[in-house]
């Protein structure tokens, strides 16, 4: 297993942004995802809304969900509304571990829609 983790940022419009998450979200790689991301996050203009993709995400340890809820605290501080995308086992798993409040799991299949509504926003 790598222990790189990667964020690609991508802005849809003027009140949407995408980070696609690629590598494992583990002890190793979490606090860097985590400084990245809240950099990424301070940026933003409010009221914003961020798509976490998650797809690329190959292993996920507890300490990197961890990192996604800090994460989400961090959105709701910032009035960024955010959701996460997440296909297969991490989202199975986000589905089990995550507590109530956070952001909404999207699957693949409704990416697309999902984009379209919050560009429409």
């Amino acid at each position: 297993m790598d222990d790189e983790i990667s964020a690609v940022v991508a802005r849809i419009g003027p009140s949407v942004t995408t980070v696609a998450v690629t590598g494992p979200l583990d002890s190793v790689t979490a606090a860097v995802f985590t400084g990245r991301l809240h950099h990424v996050l301070d940026g933003l203009p409010s009221p914003h809304s961020v798509i976490l993709d998650l797809l690329g995400v190959e292993f996920l340890a507890a300490s990197g969900v961890r990192a996604l809820i800090r994460a989400g605290d961090r959105c709701r501080a910032r009035r960024i509304d955010h959701h996460l995308l997440a296909g297969g086992t991490v989202r199975s798993l986000l589905s089990l571990a995550l507590p109530p409040g956070n952001p909404p799991l999207v699957g693949p299949a409704d990416r697309d829609s999902l984009l379209a509504e919050l560009a429409a926003r």
